[in-house]
């Protein structure tokens, strides 16, 4: 604890620097993509305004456009956009993506001003992070301690003591020296003199040898008895058996931790719960990943039962209660006694527990359905307007089906505007049943539509399938595509990079912006985040959207579309 409170500027500086590499290693560039959907526009849209004349105000229709560095060959531009308004032209915040390579180049050598997102970088986020860390680790904090510390509400620091009179410290040629007086040199004198009388004297009276001991008497000696040294007192006793406490320890005793110390920990626990944090948001984040993909295998088990008991025909998306076709007529025309769901056959007829359709990286482990009971509804979520139904649904769901395969319920052209209809589909006519992909996840809000009608909240069509397929035109949903219009694959140009809640609410460039990116780290551009899909042959991958889409897994035709010979 006093080695932090001891240590100077420099060292907390050295050690913010490493906490702010760890910190940016751990939590990566900051997030700084479009979350408004509905701002977006297209090249074309963006090229008429950069390129358009000034508003009657001398205003520019496209200004402060910045240019965001490309992630997988998608550039991201940013702009400010002048549009008329009934009270005056408002300046509104616009982007869009692209796989344009030569925008930059374009806006060049039209002299429209741009500029590059220079903080949008790797090396500008790991400076960010360190200039913060140093700021906060290197300077606030040392300098609070240091106030703390001065005002006395640091820890009692006791320097050691030492008896003087026992011990020295000092160097040995520093002690003084003795003094020779005259009556010390006449006592040495005296003292050589009388040596040197006695030993003239034995020399004269035994100049050959020592006296014989035989023939000198005996003599006893004088005095009492030997009587026993004194008893030592205690620091005697000490010092005889070198037991030395040249320290005066202080004898006043630690009453707790001061604040500085309190805030030291503080700051130390907080600095290893920011670094273990990650790690065990990726343990929790890897568990909920092998539960969605054991739950997909169980429902993949499940449609192969059923492939098997309906002759080898896969299941539709979903079909109206009670919904017939009769003299090339198809009722009801709407879902007046709900929708019946493909998780209706494996949920109620194969009696599958509702676990199995949910995946723990969803709120409440999925989606509710479109008519769902009162009780299940999400916020928001507007219920059926006529009078109360339920659909045969699972309660939560978290996976939805590949159109391709499994159709919707527009059998007979023009029923609801059918331009195309649908077939169902064999399991013999999917060709390459190992690398098509059957089924996979819902995102945290797919199948979104707002508002709905008369009312402010949304209605969830969870019961609609994705489709790895879009018109030439543009058209998503397939069967209002135009004779001779074709069709084509998605591509990654055509995948929102960072999908959210707005962006299902609206129109899209395609369904497959409703595949879930729920496992992994989040905040990144483009949104790589992974997702489980299961495969016709039944076995599950975990792998991002735009891994599914070079080469591409969403089946070789549109199997269920009819005409689908106009494919690209």
């Amino acid at each position: 604890m006093l080695m932090f409170l001891r240590w100077k500027f420099w060292h907390w500086t050295v050690a913010s620097i490493a906490l702010g590499l760890l910190f940016a290693f751990c939590y990566g560039e900051k997030d700084y993509t479009p979350r408004d959907s509905s701002a977006r526009v297209d090249l074309k849209s963006f090229t008429s305004q950069a390129e358009g004349l000034p508003l009657a105000d001398g205003r520019l229709p496209a200004t402060d456009i910045t240019l965001y560095p490309t992630h997988d060959g998608i550039l991201l531009v940013r702009f400010n956009s002048a549009e008329e308004n009934p009270d005056g032209p408002i300046t509104v915040p616009r982007f869009l993506y692209t796989t344009e390579t030569n925008v930059p180049a374009q806006l060049a050598q039209l002299n429209i001003p741009f500029r590059y997102a220079w903080w949008a970088t790797p090396l500008w986020s790991y400076t960010v992070c360190c200039a913060i860390s140093m700021l906060i680790f290197g300077i606030a904090w040392p300098l609070l301690l240091q106030l703390l510390v001065g005002a006395g509400l640091g820890p009692k620091i006791v320097e050691p003591e030492y008896d003087l009179n026992r011990f020295s410290s000092q160097p040995e040629q520093s002690k003084p020296k003795p003094v020779i007086t005259s009556a010390d040199r006449a006592q040495v004198e005296e003292l050589d003199r009388l040596l040197e009388a006695n030993l003239s004297q034995s020399s004269t009276n035994n100049p050959a040898a020592a006296p014989s001991t035989e023939s000198a008497p005996i003599k006893n000696l004088k005095g009492g008895p030997l009587e026993s040294a004194p008893d030592m007192t205690a620091q005697e006793q000490k010092d005889y058996e070198g037991q030395f406490y040249p320290v005066a320890h202080s004898k006043q005793k630690p009453k707790g931790f001061s604040l500085a110390e309190l805030l030291v920990v503080i700051g130390i626990i907080a600095i290893l719960v920011a670094l273990l944090l990650p790690t065990l948001t990726k343990a929790r984040s890897d568990a909920n990943q092998l539960a969605c993909a054991s739950n997909l295998r169980s429902i993949g088990q499940g449609l192969s039962i059923y492939v098997i008991d309906s002759q080898g025909v896969f299941p539709a998306a979903y079909l109206y209660v009670g919904q017939s076709i009769a003299d090339g007529v198809e009722t009801p025309t709407s879902p007046i006694n709900g929708y019946l769901h493909w998780s209706y056959y494996l949920y109620g007829a194969q009696g599958m527990s509702p676990n199995a359709f949910q995946c723990p990286e969803l709120n409440k482990g999925g989606l509710p359905p479109c008519n769902p009971t009162p009780d299940n509804l999400d916020p928001g979520q507007v219920a059926w307007p006529g009078p109360p139904i339920v659909d045969q649904e699972a309660p939560r769901l978290a996976y939805t089906l590949n159109e391709a395969i499994c159709p919707r319920n527009k059998l007979v052209i023009g029923f609801q505007n059918a331009v195309r209809t649908y077939q169902f589909v064999k399991a013999a006519q999917v060709s390459n049943s190992s690398g098509t992909i059957l089924a996979t996840e819902f995102g945290p809000n797919a199948a979104q539509f707002a508002p709905a009608a008369g009312s402010s909240g949304y209605t969830l069509y969870t019961h609609r399938p994705v489709s790895g397929f879009v018109g030439t035109d543009g058209t998503v949903d397939m069967y209002e595509l135009a004779i001779g219009i074709g069709f084509r694959q998605v591509t990654a140009a055509d995948l929102d990079p960072v999908p959210t809640s707005t962006t299902y609410a609206s129109p899209t460039s395609s369904r497959l912006d409703w595949v879930g990116r729920n496992h992994g780290k989040p905040g990144t551009y483009p949104d790589k985040r992974r997702t489980n899909f299961l495969y016709v042959d039944g076995h599950v991958e975990t792998k991002t959207i735009y891994e599914t889409l070079s080469p591409f897994q969403w089946g070789e035709h549109f199997w269920s579309l009819i005409p689908n010979n106009d494919q690209l």
